[in-house]
């Protein structure tokens, strides 16, 4: 069953890669490991909680299990099909464990996008009168620690509207994103962190990205589902491509426009049934 769609998965913690294919004898072609099972679930949307991802993988070998044991190292998980890896989460192991189920040992990960730094990080400083809002904003964007994402491009159109200057100077001080909070909506922004990246955007405001088409020729499966708020549900064959912030373009019978998706989730199981992405959209 591991042979399915000739699906392929990845994961690389610190610098392990755990690949469910290997190059054939004496060949270039990927052939799936036949003891090697790898399930995997990653949630990620445009709230301000930090993404995260589990996965299980079956029968790895001691060395690998051992490499497991050592928190807060890069975890990226890439999914798709032979020759058509993609990237579905980047972000930092928070927990792991190695334990025996019968003959088979199974071992789990899970873990967060920006990590501790997203509930540890603090800033205190104080910004003159007059300061640019622009500048107030980067520095609290740098103290995040995490990526810098699309902030130089998302700070430069700050003064198209709003507040552009504190007259009488601001002193930020306490978690860091609490302050990104208060601040980003002033200028009406809205901020999330994306495969370790700090991503800003305006209100209801899209990626730079391609738009992503789905029909049911381009990798829908079923119908959408309408829900409140002109909220669409929307399932997928696995696209990795479908992240948080990003244009859709709907092309169903009962449903047809452009989205912004608001949150995705990617589940797949390298000997099972389900390798699908699952979406929610707001209309544009």
């Amino acid at each position: 069953m591991s042979e399915l769609f000739n699906r392929d998965v990845a994961i690389t913690v610190g610098t392990i890669k755990i690949a469910s294919r290997v190059k054939a004898s004496g060949s270039d072609e990927l052939v799936s490991k036949p003891t090697l099972r790898v399930t995997f679930s990653v949630e990620k949307s445009l709230n301000r909680d930090p993404n995260k991802a589990e996965v299980v993988i079956y029968n790895l070998n001691e060395e690998h299990r051992k490499s497991l044991q050592k928190k807060n190292v890069p975890c990226i998980i890439e999914a798709g099909y032979v020759g058509s890896l993609e990237k579905i989460f980047s972000g930092d192991l928070a927990y792991a464990s190695n334990n025996r189920d019968g003959v088979s040992w199974v071992s789990k990960l899970q873990s967060k996008d920006g990590g501790d730094k997203y509930s540890s990080a603090r800033m205190s400083k104080s910004f003159g009168p007059g300061t640019q809002f622009k500048q107030v904003l980067k520095q609290a964007a740098e103290s995040l620690g995490v990526g810098p994402g699309n902030t130089r491009d998302a700070i430069s159109g700050v003064l198209r509207g709003g507040l552009t200057q504190f007259t009488k100077g601001v002193t930020l001080t306490g978690k860091v994103s609490d302050v990104l909070d208060k601040l980003v909506p002033t200028a009406g922004l809205e901020w999330s962190i994306q495969d370790g990246q700090l991503q800003i955007l305006p209100l209801k405001g899209v990626t730079q990205q391609t738009v992503i088409v789905l029909s049911p020729d381009s990798g829908m499966v079923g119908s959408p589902e309408l829900g409140e708020k002109g909220i669409v549900k929307i399932k997928s064959l696995l696209m990795g491509g479908l992240t948080p912030g990003r244009k859709l373009k709907i092309e169903a019978s009962l449903v047809t426009g452009f989205f912004r998706i608001e949150k995705v989730k990617h589940f797949g199981d390298t000997w099972g049934s389900d390798w699908y992405s699952e979406v929610e959209a707001k209309p544009i």
